[in-house]
């Protein structure tokens, strides 16, 4: 039943992320998409949704607050997702589309905010740890 179970989760996953990749239109700036499925994967990786979260820097954390809106993150298994993604989108900077986004301005924010969450208590060395990860990949990147 478990194997069934996760057949299912990863068919789901697969067309979301096929649909994020395909049906992507002009509108969808940050790629909201993409990050709705990654967010919806429950811990699995595609590798064209991976390439996309690659090429996005500071535009994932856009497209986080955009799609997370009002609602508070209230499990830590969420915020380790919102972790994964922005780790993700700054693990190659230099491939990182749009140059605005190569800066992690929106991205030191958004981990501000998580640090702040009760869901994040346990997660505080983590987030700190994203945060000096973004940090040294986007100044790697400017070196370079």
């Amino acid at each position: 039943m478990k194997k069934y179970f996760q057949l299912i989760i990863t068919a789901v996953t697969f067309i979301l992320a096929t649909q994020a990749a395909f049906g992507r239109d002009k509108e969808d700036t940050y790629r909201e998409r993409d990050i709705a499925a990654a967010m919806s994967s429950n811990g699995l990786s595609l590798s064209f949704t991976e390439k996309s979260l690659n090429r996005m820097g500071d535009g994932a954390a856009i497209a986080l607050v955009r799609i997370l809106g009002e609602k508070s993150l209230t499990q830590p298994t969420q915020v380790r997702d919102v972790l994964s993604i922005v780790r993700q989108a700054f693990t190659a900077p230099r491939i990182i589309t749009r140059e605005a986004d190569r800066a992690p301005k929106a991205t030191l924010f958004l981990l501000n905010w998580l640090r702040d969450l009760p869901a994040s208590r346990e997660l505080i060395p983590k987030i700190e740890e994203t945060r000096t990860f973004v940090i040294q990949a986007s100044t790697h990147r400017e070196s370079q």
